[in-house]
Parts: structure tokens; sequence; C-alpha cells
């Protein structure tokens, strides 16, 4: 037909011995649901593979990562399974690219049909240098988007600190060098957001004695949902550790001593800053008290780091054992253990930003005030004298710098703007905050031995006491920050008056490194720092649109955007942070300023410090990433609230809310959803808001009305026709459209 002579075409074909398999099924050497390359992923059916590769079957599936198997359907042994997996590895290995394998067992016996590269990763060669970037629970402490001043300043905090703290354990200088590298690289910056570079954290913590042990509670410690198979790690003779393990626990040891000399330092270099606006200072003078604050407490941020090192050790330890005792709910029991320790320094902005409250409502016409009165005019009004902006001032004075995404020096804090504050006692005036006290379990009663309960006591009180600690010292971070923040701001507006760049907040956008180069005179002050600051808020506004991802992996230059794996029963788990069971109905949140919860159970993506002042009105909170040890876990465990960490991103499908009947209504929507089921899911939504003017009710009610639900899906119907194509909707019953809809509905193909 194209003039080919069929002389020149050659052919190979493949024979192959039909096999009457009793079971058939595909390996592949990715998880491709997830793009997780450390998982392998193998689907089975019984007898020949055409049922599978038809659809015409569902398939049992196994996830297996480092001889871990995820799902226990009985239908492939333990044994097939790792050595399906053991020989995907060779093939994997051998194509230097992720492969999808066809196999079956017949009598026992595995052969492996054909195999090819799965062609989303033809690009990928396993053979790259792989480096993975983490969000785990930094996104606690910098969720979405950053400016290009926080991620270098972070950065450069980082190398400081870890740099620094190693210096302190005496570790050789050839080891120094080697890790010197990882220690610039703890942090990546990727669309603006930035990850830990878990390739460095590995290595750093190689060092330590109990290596393995020691991966495993840094992995627990920063909520790493997907652990790294393969790490390298520094090489350390045994008078290396032995020397370095003494002096670890020789500081350890000392902890309260160089706790309270490390506070009484940063009062007296750090504090003095605090109240201070830096107005008289030009932008050497700010340098200067930088350089100052960098060499007297940044370089000396040794005593916290070695706490946290405390806190992860004895966390897993006490972990570790907890479940060699075969204890029934081993993280309930923990989590109930390491509560309610009392005067945890993170706490303490809870019950004095309650006592405002009741001093509000204790005066009605203060009460009526905030009940009516606009954020600008209850500042107006309330924030210079009055009976109660003794206690507001009181409150900005020690807790200004704690509000949401703290550690973002772009972060506007109470300190420069009160309104949030405000905003959060009006929202908690309004609502008549009713919080149930709720009841926690009684304590488990264990049958152990009198020296095992002795080796748990031991083990608890020095994780609490770790714990509670490390929140007194992190406090001191975010005070850190602010003063740096303040001094940013300051140079910021000499920027402006020297023409360098537009705005006075536009500094944010500049890297640190570039700032104090452009204030010792290294480059020219007339460099375009204009055109660089735009670009990069384009590049920054550009980011905010785009999703978020857990998890990336780098093949060489080549990535992988890795999602969150839903269990296979569809159930979703967390880990228990609380201190007991309740119930209630659940309402997400998504911005605490404009929150109005009353004893329900919170859902949030991520929390932080900010947070704090509506715990107290709620009664459980369900978090998506985190840790155990993650300072709203803190938070939440002190004050008795029940906080679990779970992954529900991918299950959440849609819901709607109105605060009021004359308010519109918000609709949210999946982003893991395409845009047809989004269409269909907004239309359903828009029905609700539509029909049922004055039902507060959403996703999250325990009961949800199905009549409710058939007349939002024939909305559906009658707004989307071309949904409906050859079907007569009005022969159909409202079970049959429901389950039509749903069928069109299936986020987890």
């Amino acid at each position: 037909m194209n003039n080919l002579s069929t002389m020149n075409i050659k052919m190979a074909v493949i024979v192959q011995e039909m096999i009457d398999a009793d079971i058939s099924g595909v390996l592949f050497t990715i998880n491709p649901v997830t793009n997780n390359p450390d998982e392998f992923l193998i689907s089975v059916v019984k007898g020949l593979g055409e049922s599978l590769v038809s659809g015409e079957e569902n398939s049992v599936d196994y996830v297996v990562n480092a001889g871990n198997i995820d799902g226990n359907n009985p239908l492939l042994t333990k044994k097939e399974i790792l050595k399906i997996t053991e020989l995907g590895y060779l093939i994997l290995r051998d194509s230097h690219t992720f492969q999808d394998i066809e196999f079956c067992l017949k009598d026992g016996i595995l052969y492996f049909l054909q195999t090819r590269t799965i062609v989303p990763y033809k690009h990928i060669d396993i053979k790259e240098p792989r480096t993975i970037y983490d969000n785990s629970n930094i996104i606690e402490s910098y969720s979405g988007t950053t400016s290009m001043l926080t991620f270098t300043f972070a950065r450069f905090v980082y190398e400081k600190i870890y740099t620094q703290t190693l210096k302190a354990g005496h570790i050789r200088k050839k080891v120094t060098d080697n890790l010197a590298p990882y220690l610039k690289d703890m942090l990546r910056f990727y669309d603006n957001k930035i990850y830990y570079n878990l390739n460095s954290w590995y290595m750093l913590t190689s060092i330590f004695p109990g290596k393995k042990n020691n991966i495993s509670y840094m992995e627990n410690m920063m909520g790493v949902k997907t652990k790294m198979t393969k790490t390298k790690h520094v090489k350390m003779s045994l008078i290396d550790l032995l020397n370095l393990g003494i002096r670890l626990k020789c500081r350890l040891s000392k902890m309260k001593k160089l706790s309270k000399k490390f506070l009484d330092k940063f009062d007296e270099v750090v504090s003095p800053y605090l109240e201070l606006g830096f107005e008289h200072y030009d932008e050497h003078q700010l340098l200067k008290a930088f350089k100052y604050i960098e060499e007297n407490i940044v370089d000396d941020f040794t005593t916290p780091i070695i706490n946290d090192v405390g806190a992860m050790m004895y966390y897993g330890k006490l972990t570790k054992y907890v479940r060699k005792l075969n204890i029934e709910d081993p993280d309930g029991f923990i989590s109930k253990k390491v509560s309610k320790q009392g005067d945890v320094a993170s706490t303490k902005s809870a019950p004095l930003y309650l006592a405002i409250v009741e001093k509000i409502n204790i005066d009605k016409n203060i009460k009526n005030d905030f009940e009516t009165l606009s954020i600008n005019e209850l500042i107006e009004k309330y924030h210079n004298d009055s009976f109660i902006s003794k206690e507001i001032k009181a409150y900005i004075k020690e807790f200004g710098p704690r509000v949401m995404d703290e550690l973002k020096l772009e972060t506007i804090t109470l300190y420069e703007d009160p309104s949030f504050l405000y905003q959060m006692l009006k929202n908690t005036i309004i609502n008549e905050l009713k919080v149930e006290v709720h009841q926690t379990e009684p304590e488990p009663v264990l049958n152990i031995s009198y020296l095992k309960k002795v080796k748990l006591n031991k083990l608890l009180k020095k994780t609490k006491y770790f714990i509670k600690n490390r929140e007194l010292l992190r406090l001191r971070r975010t005070y850190l920050y602010s003063v740096i923040r303040k001094i940013y701001i300051r140079m910021g507006i000499i920027f402006k008056k020297k023409g360098l760049i537009q705005d006075a907040r536009d500094i944010f956008h500049l890297k640190k490194e570039e700032i104090e180069m452009v204030v010792r005179g290294e480059v020219d002050k007339l460099r375009n720092l204009k055109e660089v600051v735009e670009k990069r808020k384009a590049h920054l506004l550009e980011n905010n649109k785009k999703k978020t991802y857990n998890r990336i992996v780098f093949f060489g230059e080549k990535e992988l955007l890795v999602h969150d794996k839903m269990p296979q029963d569809g159930i979703l788990r967390g880990i228990p942070s609380g201190a007991g069971v309740v119930t209630g109905k659940i309402k997400l949140v998504t911005d605490p300023s404009n929150a109005n919860l009353n004893g329900e159970i919170m859902l949030a993506k991520r929390t932080d410090p900010g947070w704090v002042m509506l715990f107290p009105m709620c009664k459980g909170m369900i978090v998506e990433r985190g840790s155990i040890l993650s300072h709203s876990a803190v938070v939440a465990r002190e004050l008795g609230i029940e906080y679990r960490f779970i992954n529900f991103t991918r299950e959440l499908l849609a819901f709607s809310e109105r605060s009021s009947c004359k308010d519109l209504g918000t609709i949210y929507l999946n982003n893991n959803l395409g845009k047809y089921e989004q269409k269909l899911l907004c239309a359903h939504e828009l029905a609700h808001l539509c029909l049922h003017v004055d039902d507060d009710s959403n996703l999250f009610d325990k009961d949800i009305d199905p009549q409710k639900e058939a007349e939002a899906n024939y909305f559906v119907a009658l707004l989307l026709p071309h949904v409906f194509i050859n079907v007569n909707i009005n022969a159909m019953s409202d079970e049959e459209i429901n389950n039509y809809i749903l069928h069109k509905i299936n986020p987890f193909e």
C-alpha cells in the first residue's frame, strides 16, 4: 500500500508453550498506583490471565516493600510472593527500567512469560543517582508555597546547627568533611515548597551508634510514611562510634543543666531584640545584629538538637519495648502515658486565650461589640486603652510570633498586625464555645513482671522529659525567627528607600546571600533587583496553583511524583496521639481564622502552632500530615484532645457548606479527581446548596439523608443530560440514578 517491498520486512515470532495456569498475574516493579519506586505491585487471579487482562475479574493485589507484604489473601503464599519479587528485582536490575512482568504458577512452579518496560516510565533509568524529597512533618512548619528568603535562611540554619552539633561530638575531621555536602543539602526547594532531602537525613542518622534502630526512630519522629529501602551510610570506626556514643549519653544525662544554660544565653542575646523595631538601624547595623545573633545563638543551637535526638531515641526505644510486651493498642497506650504532663510551654497560649474570652463574655457591652463590630472597629476601640486591651497586649507580648506559618519569614505576626487574634476572639464569642469534657478510656491492666514495669517506667520518664523539654526549646526558635523577621522587614524598608526594590516586602523574594552581598558592597547595588523580584513573584504565584506532592523521587534529573497509597480494604487508619475515644460531627477546617468550631471533631490537612487557639474548641482532631512528636500532637495530648494522623485526601471526594442562609456557600472538590468527575460532584454539591437551603449538614455528618442525596443526584441528571446519553432518567428509580452516577465517579481507578 505504501510501495514497500515485503522482501525487506523481517519479523520475529516468539513461540511459547501454553501453560494451563493455576494462578496468573502481573508484577509491576514500581507501584503504578502511587508511583512509589520502593514498592512492587503483584496482581493475580485464579486460572488463565485473560480474565485479568480483560478486566472481567477483580484481581488480588499484594504490595511488597523491602520484604514487607501488604495484602493477606491466601491466593499466594508468602514464599511465592517473595520468590516473584526476588526474580522481578533481577530483571529490574538488568533492564535499568521499571518492568511490567507477566507470570503464572502451575503445580507450584513459577513461570515468567514476558516482560516489557512500563511506558510512562521509559524516560527513567534506575541506575541514575536517586534523590528523595519528602515533606513529612516539615509541612507543619512550612506549608504551601514559601518565599525565597525563607528557604535560603532555613537551609542556612539547618546547615549551621547540625554542623555545630557534629563538632560538639568531637567527630574526626575526615568524617565531618564527608558529611559536609549533605549538611549543605538537608532541605530542597521544589515549586516554591520546602522538602527534606531524605538522602542527607539518612546519611546524618547513620553516624550514631545503633544505626538500624536510629533510622527507624528518625522515620517515626519525622512522620515518614514510605521508608527508603536503600540508603548511603558514613563509615565510622569503632573508636568513633564509642566516642560519639559516650559523648551523646553524657550530654543527654546533663540535659537539664545544658537547657538552662542555653535558655539563659538566649534571654541574654535575643530577648532584648524581641520588642525592638530596629527603626534607627541602617543596613550595616542590621547585618551586624544578624551576625551577632548567628554567632552567639545559631552557632550554639546544639542543645535543642541533642534534645531532639534524645526525644527521638527514647520514644523509639519506648515504642519498641511496648510492642515487645504485646500490650494491646501500643500506640494508644504510649499516647496516654506521655500525656498530661502539665506546664508544657506550647500549651500556655490556649488557657491565656480562653481567659480573654471569659473576660469578654462577663462584660455584656464588650461582648456585644465583639459580636457586632468589624475587626478594624474592634482594634480601634479596644487595642490602645481599655480593660480588655491589657489582656490582649499581654497575650501578644508572650505569643505574638506564635501564628500560622510562624517559621515563614514573610508571615505577618501579631506584632505587626493583631487582626488574626481579634478575628479568632470574634469567632469564639459569636459561636459561644461549649465544649463537652470527654471521658478517657480506663488505663489497661499490665500483666508484666516487676522488672519489666521498672524498665517501662524508666523509658516513659525519659521520653516524657525530652518531649516536654523539646517544646520549651522550640518556643525559643519561634522567638528567634521573629527577631530575624524584624531585621529583614527593616532591611526591606531601607532597600525600598534606596530604590533597589519596588516594595519593602519584596525583600522576601531575595536570597539571604544576595541581601548580604548588596549590604557589603560585594555586588553592584544598582543591579536590577526589581527584575529578579518580579520573576520570582510570578514564579511563586504560578506555583501556588500547583498541587503539593508529599514525596518526589529523582533519578538523575528525571523526576517521579509519588502519590499516597490507599489501603486495600478502603478503610483509612491513623496513628492515635490522643488520650481517649470521642464521637461527634466532623468539620473540615482549611483556615483557622474562619473556623466556627463548637465541640466538633476538627478535620485538617495540617496544623501548626498558630492553630492552638482552636484546640480547646474541638473535642478531637484528624490531621493528614504530622507525626507522634509533632507540635500539634503534643499540645493536643496535653489538652486531652483525641488526635489522629491519617491520609484522607484521596478518600474525600467533595462536600459543600454555608455559614448561613444568606451565604452563597462553598463547594470543595478533590484535586485527585479528573475534570469529568469534578464536574459531576460540583453539580451534586450545587444541588445541596440550592435545594437544602436550611440544612447545614455536610459530607461528614454522622447520618447522611438518602432522600437528600437522591434529590441532589436527580438534579445532576437534569443539569448534565449528556451524562445520561441513551438513558431515560424518568424511567429510572432514585436508586438506579444514584448507582449510575456513582459508577461514573471512580477516583480510585
